[in-house]
């Protein structure tokens, strides 16, 4: 009896490592046949594969939402310069026709 707690203290040690695929091949091995054969480790890893799994979500939806906000700020920016390009466009037009207007008037 002691040694199925034996075990089971043993692999509930390793399974941090092992959701995150840290452990050697031959802990695998160990793990799983453990996983098997006992039912609350085998509970316990669920639960923690889940958690870790949720974990791993709400990091890339914060990653997402930056990026999100990024490339919405780069549209507001490139928006705002291209506005700015059309009214240096525009006033540099105007200056052109007016000096056009002044020489030729001038020429006449």
């Amino acid at each position: 009896m002691s040694e199925k707690y034996n075990a089971c203290d043993i692999v509930l040690d390793l399974l941090p490592l092992y959701i995150e695929q840290r452990t050697c091949k031959e802990s695998n091995i160990y793990i799983e046949n453990h996983l098997e054969i006992c039912e609350e480790c085998k509970e316990v890893y669920r639960l923690m594969k889940e958690d870790v799994s949720l974990q791993f979500n709400k990091c890339d939806a914060r990653k997402n939402k930056k990026k999100h906000k990024r490339k919405r700020w780069c549209r507001i920016l490139f928006k705002i310069l291209l506005v700015l390009l059309g009214i240096i466009g525009y006033t540099f037009l105007m200056i052109g026709i007016i000096v056009w207007v002044f020489l030729y008037l001038d020429g006449i």
